[in-house]
């Protein structure tokens, strides 16, 4: 059986005083090999129109019962492969070559090879870059505002004059489209202190230590320096101020109202002593602070000001605790809690004695009472954000308190004895007299209000 292809190399080579050519085909048992050399002659005439198949390996391609398997080396190949296909296997079938099949094979061991050479060629590439900083910080932008980001090039430009001479000028080159890079800059959020206090007696002096971080995300605050000081009722600027260092000795500061403390440090440890028993002193942390956000009503100028926390507090009494005298009382559906706003030193409470009666002269009677023992059970609780004790006493009976009632709390404390701590003392009303008090009951409310 003569194979059509050898007959157009035939016709090719010349045969002489041959005017025509008669073939009559039978293709009713045409040999595998015969069959794929069909197809890989049509196959080179689709590889030459799509370079993406010109890596296929021809001698990987065989016949087995009338079906040609070709290995490819992915799932791309294979797609584009197997469109080209159809038109071979159209081409074939106007040869009179039918009942053939394609089947495709993915050679993972080819797959992988490829993979691994592209991620080899990818990590070799170097992309060219050019990496610049600008600290935009001294050109005092204006925070909560719009900007465009310009990226340009300076070249220089020759201009031909009209007498034929040339004059050399500045062209700028925009390298990047600035319509999509409009950005805003956030506005600026003002800084804030966070001050846990405690009052103490050691050595024969009442102090205070205090415990000082700076909320500053946006760095607003002029120079990273604030201040502290304590003061007394009349405004006064009183005690000592003593700062603890990385060894945890306490250094004395002089004239520290005037002193700039590091807003990056956290928990900043300081102590003000040589206060006077049982007194209310308000602590003061302030700084100045650049807060510069656009605003058409406040001016430039305007855009420093101080920002400050204070927080009232008592030092230690003589049993070496600070109830303070700014003690209330808040009511909930099933609770009585006492709220030290000055308090911040329970450590010599032994014991917690209340009751609570309806303020009603028609319906006495104590409704609550109980005697707390400080420990694991029962402790005083500190209030995160303002930083005052408190105390929450629960109704045990599982009837809740009536809205619009008026209820009468008396507490009292055991303390510890200063001369004897293996004793306890007993404070009353008439220690403290914020120690009782008539509260009525409005609407249940958070008991870190």
């Amino acid at each position: 059986l003569t194979s059509i292809l050898n007959l157009k190399k035939l016709c090719i080579d010349g045969v002489d005083d041959v005017k025509h050519i008669y073939i009559e085909m039978n293709y009713e048992e045409l040999a595998s090999d015969s069959i794929l050399e069909y197809f890989i002659h049509f196959l080179d005439e689709v590889i030459s129109e799509s370079p993406s198949l010109s890596g296929l390996d021809k001698d990987k391609i065989r016949v087995d019962d009338d079906v040609i398997i070709v290995e490819v080396a992915s799932k791309i190949e294979e797609t584009t492969l197997k469109r080209e296909c159809k038109k071979i296997m159209n081409k074939m079938m106007e040869l009179g070559i039918k009942g053939i099949e394609v089947s495709f094979i993915i050679n993972e061991s080819i797959s992988n090879e490829i993979k691994d050479k592209i991620e080899k060629e990818k990590s070799e590439v170097v992309v060219p870059k050019i990496v610049s900083t600008e600290d935009i910080t001294k050109y005092d932008l204006e925070y909560n505002k719009n900007y465009n980001i310009m990226i340009y090039a300076v070249a220089t430009e020759y201009v031909k004059n009209a007498d034929g001479s040339f004059s050399e000028g500045v062209q700028y080159v925009n390298l990047v489209s600035t319509r999509d890079k409009i950005f805003k800059l956030s506005k600026l959020r003002e800084p804030s202190f966070v001050v846990s206090r405690k009052a103490g007696y050691a050595d024969g002096k009442y102090y205070i230590d205090f415990t000082i971080n700076v909320n500053d995300l946006d760095k607003t605050i002029v120079g990273g320096k604030y201040y502290v000081k304590l003061i007394d009722t009349s405004g006064n600027v009183v005690g000592k101020l003593q700062e603890v260092n990385e060894n945890g000795d306490y250094v004395d500061i002089d004239n520290y109202s005037e002193y700039a403390i590091d807003a990056n440090v956290l928990n900043k440890k300081i102590r003000v002593t040589n206060l006077d028993m049982d007194t209310k002193y308000s602590i003061v942390v302030y700084g100045d602070a650049y807060v510069n956000n656009y605003d058409i009503e406040v001016p430039k100028e305007e855009r420093t000001y101080e920002v400050k926390t204070t927080h009232t507090i008592y030092t230690t009494d003589t049993y070496g605790v600070t109830f303070g005298h700014d003690i209330s009382y808040v009511i909930t559906d099933n609770s009585y809690i006492v709220l030290f706003r000055s308090g911040t030193n329970f450590d010599n409470v032994v014991r917690v004695n209340y009751s609570v009666s309806l303020d009603d002269e028609f319906n006495p009677g104590v409704i609550a009472s109980g005697s707390d023992e400080i420990g694991e059970e029962y402790k005083f609780e500190f209030n995160d954000e303002s930083g005052y004790g408190m105390y929450v006493m629960t109704r045990k009976d599982g009837i809740k308190n009536t809205l619009g009632k008026y209820y009468l709390i008396t507490l009292s404390f055991d303390v510890k004895d200063p001369e004897d701590e293996s004793k306890t003392i007993n404070l009353t009303a008439a220690y403290n007299p914020r120690f009782t008090d008539s509260v009525a009951y409005v609407k249940d409310m958070d008991k870190n209000n």
